[in-house]
Order: structure tokens, then C-alpha cells, then sequence
């Protein structure tokens, strides 16, 4: 079973030596960071701090797992009043338009998202994290209309998905800024983001290659449909895959993410393939000692159909709950991984 943690940035020195000594205590020798808002220096910076303090404890270096928002990320909506939040009702009738020279339809509520409305088919999306469903109706190339499947009061900014997509080609600077840390730290593994198909990886990694003088090992995200729907090539093009199920569940719908997950396990093992899974392993352990049956069924699940690769999320890592998530994955992974 191989455990890779994650960390962010932080000014805690004591509280990152702490945790990079916890991770000692378990052979650990990759960790997960993942390129945020802050700048290039402050990235740079932080993960060298990290790599000393984990050569003196371990008198080895430990392999840098690097997740970045590219080649592509997720759309986010503006209110066309530019409110920071707005409240939406159940039933209630709302437009997004892709202009904002559209005129505003009075007493509607309107969201501008800058996507290509061409593709879009009536379809449920959903709003962040499920906060908000819309049903959309009618679409036009400029607007589509929509109505609330829930009540819910939304801040700006939050990200848009649905079946179809709402993806983009990441901004040029957020791209300059992880090739330059790239080209600076030379990581071990990439972690490539809503990776539709195999021409996405093997552009961004030309684009690596080019940039960096290297190849480093392509791990790709699965997160999308159209990532499940091009499962098979997208195994084939990568070195490995993780399962990024926060964003696969909105992206497909949460009552498809298990089969949509089982998808890429599959083409994973067929083709001898490092399969890993992220987000909310074992999550109740946030807030109790003794995780959910939810949870251990799930991890069990998961077990048994050949996962042996966790990518743990920042909340545990730099907490003393950490060792506790350990003790509950290490037993279960124990009994679970004889029934493969």
C-alpha cells in the first residue's frame, strides 16, 4: 500500500517539521503538493524548505509529487451585477449568458460564465460542490436558461460542471508559472488536470519536455466525462492515473461516480497501470475517532477492486489525526487486499 500525503503552504515551520517527521514514522517517501494562488517564489521557496527538513530527518530525499491546474481547469461564474453573493429558490427561473454586452432580462438573475455554448445539451449542472442544481432548458449560443432544483445562497467564483463540461485551456500565466516551477524543482511526478483525451497529455508533456529539459512521470486525472469516455487512451498515454472523485462526482454526477470510477480501475489494471484515488478517504475522521461505516465500506470497495495507492488530502496531514487515518487504512488495506 503506497500513502502519499499532501501539504500546503504554510508558516508554521515547527507544525511542517512535526508532520514531515509523522510521515517518517510510516516510510513515506512522496509527498503531494499542490500548485495554488500563491506566487512562483512563495511555491519555490516552500517545497525547498520542505526537501531540508526531510533530508535531515531521513538523510534521503523524498520523491515530489506535483499537482498543477494544467493543462485545463474548471469554469467559474461571475453575477452580471457583480454581487458577491446572491440567493436562488427552489423553481426559480435564472439565465447564464457567455456575453456580457447581453442584455440583462429584468428581475432574472443572471450568471456569466465564459463558455462556448455551441455543444450544450439540456442537462443537470451543478454549482461548487452540489450547494446548487440547475436544470438547463433552453440554449442558445449566447444564453441558456435554467431553473433551481434547490434553494441556495452562492458567493461569486464558484466553479460550474456538468456531464458536458464547462472546462478551459488554463490561463497563459497560471501555465508559465507551473512550467517555470517545473523547469526550478524538477519534480518527480506531474499530476495533470481534466485531461479530456490523450492529445492533452502528450502536448503538455512536449511542453514540459521542451520547457524543462525532461520527462517526468505523467500521472493523469480522471475528473470529467469525457475523461471516463476516453478512458482507454488516456491509461495508455500516461504513466499513471488518479481519481480525482470530488471533481469526477460533479462532473459525471454523484450516482455515476462509482461506475465511472471502476471504469478507469479497470483500464488501469488491464494495462498494469498505478491507479490512485484522492479526496475524502476516511473523511469522518475529521471530526470523530471512529470512522463512519460509510467510509470503511467505501475504502473496503475500493481495496478490493485493486486500488493500493491513496493520495491523502492536506486537512490530515499537518494533524495529529493523521497517525489515527493510518491505523484504520493499514487494517483495513490488511484485511481487504486478500479478497483482489
Amino acid at each position: 500500500m503506497r500513502i502519499v500525503p499532501t501539504i500546503k503552504i504554510t508558516d508554521d515551520v515547527k507544525k511542517l517539521r512535526i508532520a514531515l517527521n509523522r510521515f517518517s514514522k510510516y516510510n513515506i517517501d512522496t509527498i503531494r503538493f499542490v500548485v495554488t494562488k500563491h506566487s512562483l517564489d512563495e511555491h519555490i521557496e516552500f517545497i525547498k524548505l520542505a526537501q531540508k527538513i526531510y533530508s535531515e530527518i531521513n538523510n534521503k530525499n523524498f520523491k515530489l509529487m506535483l499537482d498543477i491546474p494544467c493543462p485545463k481547469d474548471k469554469l467559474r461564474f461571475d453575477f452580471i451585477n457583480d454581487d458577491d453573493s446572491v440567493s436562488f429558490y427552489e423553481g426559480e427561473s435564472i439565465n447564464i449568458i457567455n456575453n456580457r454586452d447581453i442584455q440583462e432580462c429584468e428581475g432574472v438573475k443572471t450568471f456569466f460564465v465564459a463558455a462556448d455554448f455551441k455543444d450544450r445539451v439540456p442537462e443537470t449542472a451543478i454549482i461548487g460542490d452540489g450547494e446548487l442544481l440547475l436544470k438547463l432548458n433552453t440554449i442558445s449560443e449566447k444564453m441558456i436558461t435554467a431553473v433551481c432544483m434547490n434553494s441556495a445562497t452562492i458567493k461569486k467564483g464558484k466553479a460550474i460542471a456538468s456531464p458536458t463540461g464547462f472546462l478551459k485551456i488554463t490561463d497563459v500565466n497560471i501555465t508559465e508559472k507551473v512550467l517555470n516551477i517545473i523547469s526550478i524543482i524538477h519534480p518527480e511526478i506531474c499530476v495533470l488536470s481534466y485531461i479530456e483525451d490523450a492529445e492533452d497529455i502528450n502536448n503538455f508533456k512536449a511542453t514540459i519536455c521542451k520547457r524543462a529539459g525532461y520527462t517526468p512521470h505523467i500521472m493523469s486525472k480522471i475528473e470529467c466525462q469525457k475523461a471516463v469516455d476516453n478512458a482507454e487512451a488516456i491509461v495508455d498515454n500516461s504513466d499513471s492515473i488518479m481519481i480525482a472523485r470530488g471533481c469526477l462526482a460533479v462532473n459525471v454526477g454523484i450516482e455515476n461516480m462509482i461506475e465511472s470510477q471502476d471504469t478507469a480501475i479497470l483500464e488501469c489494471r488491464k494495462k498494469y497501470k498505478e491507479v490512485c484515488i484522492a479526496s475524502n478517504i476516511l473523511r469522518s475522521l475529521n471530526s470523530q475517532n471512529w470512522p463512519s461505516r460509510a467510509d470503511i465500506a467505501d475504502l473496503s470497495y475500493m481495496i478490493i477492486k485493486g486500488v493500493n495507492y491513496f493520495v491523502i488530502t492536506d486537512g490530515y496531514c499537518m494533524e495529529d489525526r493523521f497517525d489515527n487515518l493510518m491505523y484504520f487504512l493499514s487494517n483495513t488495506y490488511s484485511i481487504y487486499s486478500k479478497r483482489r
